[in-house]
């Protein structure tokens, strides 16, 4: 019975995996490969902006070393999800399934 559990865990973690490949959201640290242009037009801000927004945030949202739940995504990109929901008016479902 352990050994079907285990199989089923390493299949489940390879689904995932491969899901996350295939639905097209990067992290903020895959992005570096773009020019600034190109990362204006992803984002709506350009990447000093976007620096500073990050800044300004990171006080507030980074909950390192604090009591209770501790976020699954560092500042940055829970700036560029929140930017990605604004540019883009996606539904929260479909930015949950994408940043799951």
């Amino acid at each position: 019975m352990s050994v079907t559990i285990s199989k089923c865990r390493i299949v489940l973690i390879g689904l995932r995996q491969s899901f996350k490949s295939i639905r097209g959201m990067m992290e903020y640290s895959e992005l570096a490969y773009l020019s600034n242009g190109e990362f204006k037009r992803l984002c709506g801000v350009s990447r000093n902006t976007f620096g500073e927004r990050v800044e300004i945030l990171r006080p507030h949202l980074d909950r390192a070393g604090r009591k209770g739940g501790q976020n699954k995504l560092d500042v940055e990109n829970q700036l560029l999800l929140g930017l990605e929901y604004w540019r883009e008016y996606r539904s929260q479902f479909h930015i949950g399934v994408s940043w799951d």
